[in-house]
């Protein structure tokens, strides 16, 4: 089989090969016999030069699946390798369903897995482009959960939501503050506001 890489934004970024009696995409791993057995994880991309570049600016562990979905294939060779799975798929609609849909896939299986969430538009060659000698570190310090890639947007819309009413209620808070003229009641009132809302006034 072969793989190729576009670098024309107007056309699909990986051309992989049909599966054909010998090699099946979804079964394999790009890269799966390099993986350093002394390591405790395996990154999983999407494409063979996501794969070539980061190993040549030395992440570790760094495989590829074709440009195939997230298959029980793969968590079978997963399995067998004993480590754990960061998901380092593209940071663009398309790498975000398929990271939702693999961590689904491995939790199922029972098996604990971590998300590398990628920076918009950026896939794994673009990062280790962009860090070059920092790439491994990078990939360890940024990596979470799939829980708390999953809770992320849950959080952030919360937090969204929370900011928005506290900038409705700060007028009247404010106003109510300001008829309280007993000093020391108004601290206290200042600091239960604060215990509540985390405002300070």
């Amino acid at each position: 089989g072969f793989t190729k890489r576009s670098f024309d934004p107007t056309q699909p970024k990986y051309k992989n090969s049909p599966n054909s009696e010998i090699f099946h995409k979804s079964s394999y791993l790009y890269g799966v016999h390099l993986v350093d057995r002394s390591s405790d994880e395996i990154r999983i991309t999407e494409g063979a030069f996501d794969v070539i570049l980061s190993d040549m600016y030395h992440a570790s562990n760094v495989v590829g699946t074709l440009g195939t979905s997230f298959t029980e294939s793969h968590i079978a060779l997963i399995r067998n390798l004993n480590k754990i799975p960061v998901l380092c798929m593209d940071g663009d609609k398309a790498g975000r369903r398929s990271i939702e849909k693999a961590g689904s896939l491995l939790l199922n299986a029972g098996i604990y897995c971590k998300v590398l969430p990628l920076p918009d538009n950026m896939d794994m060659a673009d990062l280790a482009l962009q860090q070059k000698e920092n790439l491994e570190s990078y990939i360890q310090d940024n990596s979470i959960s799939y829980g708390s890639y999953m809770l992320s947007d849950s959080l952030k819309a919360y937090e969204a939501a929370i900011d928005e009413l506290n900038m409705k209620m700060l007028p009247q808070l404010k106003q109510s503050l300001s008829m309280i003229k007993n000093q020391d009641e108004q601290k206290v009132m200042r600091d239960r506001i604060h215990r509540n809302t985390g405002l300070m006034l």
